[in-house]
């Protein structure tokens, strides 16, 4: 005879013929916390992504050129970075044990390093553009 359990997931009821396990509390818990710090990362991109087209704008002016540029640029970087990361995470999962999850929020931790020096290079560049005339 087949048992059914109802079983709670993020707060709705569930009736399945499963038995969930003794973690499945904890499973669900830690889920929450991976997908809370994703959109938390995801904001800080953005929030990246509308300060680099305000300093562009700021340098360049408001045009087309400018804003097509920030943005292509910023989604080859996503592009090229999840490429390259993803790469080079299942090596490094493997051979240390740790689940890819620990790379991921070493590589959100590090993010920040590069944004001084992009910020300044956006002046630098508009410089070099007044000088040539």
């Amino acid at each position: 005879m087949l048992k059914i359990h109802d079983v709670e997931v993020f707060g709705l009821r569930i009736t399945t013929p499963f038995k969930p396990s003794k973690n499945a509390a904890r499973w669900v818990e830690r889920r929450r916390w991976i997908a809370s710090f994703f959109f938390l990362s995801g904001f800080c991109g953005l929030t990246y992504q509308i300060i680099w087209l305000r300093l562009a704008f700021s340098q360049f002016g408001i045009i087309t050129p400018v804003l097509s540029i920030v943005l292509s640029t910023f989604m080859l970087g996503l592009a090229l970075g999840s490429w390259w990361a993803g790469d080079r995470s299942r090596p490094g999962a493997g051979a240390t044990g740790l689940s890819a999850i620990y790379f991921y929020a070493l590589n959100e931790l590090l993010i920040p390093v590069p944004v001084p020096s992009s910020c300044k290079s956006i002046s630098v560049r508009r410089a070099l553009a007044s000088a040539r005339g």
